[in-house]
């Protein structure tokens, strides 16, 4: 981790040379907060809360969360006009000033979704134990805690409500099925959106923890930034660096407000908003 924290550091002592303001980006589950059986589990530590929005009251400083939860869920950890949000990957953005970005393809496949989630709903057996979350613009089937012999009905009843259902896409997960609005949208996507309706060439660090998060790590790559993993998985990464544990990544941002801190204290341009 330390090559990691030298590189953080060396872009936010020399932002006045080669570097610019710094968008700090980062997933939520399994990056800030370990994943839970249930979802509804996994809550943000009020430690992290402090430290996002205390990093993004900097004037050189941009923070957002992009994360398949939607925004009504994520303002839950984050306020309201603290940091950008991005949920359902981007598809919605909810900005600090009280702007938002929303996608049109989202809004015209919501009757859809909602058409796929109430079929499921009607259909899924409680002992197939799957947890299936209405994120408003995508649906998401946890099938993480489904009993290995109920795991084929689960399989073939989404491939069948899928079958007959139009304007939307299925997306396949380790552990889950997500269904969204039928456009090439991902985590690049919102970043993408971020950066242009901040009207800003950030240097852009980002931190996640799953194939969803790859795009990602690729597009912070392709601009200059630092890509950061979260967990050990054994799995080959686009990432430049890892963090072992969430509870690693705390201790990396309680550096980085430390190290920031410091510098608000003694550089006359390092401000709070």
């Amino acid at each position: 981790m330390e090559d990691l924290w030298k590189a953080l550091a060396n872009i936010c002592e020399n932002r006045h040379n080669s570097y610019g303001p710094l968008l700090l980006a980062t997933d939520r589950d399994g990056t800030l907060v370990p994943y839970e059986d249930n979802p509804e589990d996994a809550v943000m530590p009020l430690r992290v809360r402090e430290q996002l929005e205390w990093l993004a009251m900097l004037s050189h400083v941009t923070v957002a969360t992009v994360s398949a939860r939607p925004v009504h869920s994520l303002v839950e950890d984050f306020g309201e006009n603290a940091i950008i949000i991005a949920g359902n990957y981007g598809l919605e953005i909810s900005y600090p000033d009280g702007s938002w970005d929303i996608q049109s393809s989202a809004l015209q496949a919501r009757p859809h979704l909602v058409g796929v989630r109430d079929e499921l709903t009607a259909r899924l057996q409680p002992e197939w134990n799957v947890i299936l979350e209405d994120h408003r613009f995508s649906l998401c089937a946890h099938w993480h805690m489904t009993p290995k012999e109920f795991l084929p009905h689960v399989h073939s009843l989404v491939l069948d409500v899928m079958s007959k259902s139009s304007g939307i896409k299925l997306v396949p997960r380790p552990t889950s099925y997500e269904f969204f609005p039928p456009v090439e949208w991902d985590k690049s996507n919102a970043l993408d959106r971020i950066r242009e309706n901040m009207g800003t060439d950030f240097i852009p660090v980002f931190f996640g923890d799953s194939e969803a998060d790859e795009c990602a790590f690729d597009w912070v790559n392709r601009h200059n930034g630092v890509s950061v993993k979260v967990g050990n998985d054994g799995v080959d990464s686009t990432a430049r660096f890892r963090v072992e544990t969430p509870e690693k990544l705390h201790e990396l941002l309680e550096r980085l407000v430390t190290l920031l801190a410091r510098q608000a204290a003694t550089a006359p341009d390092v401000r709070l908003r």
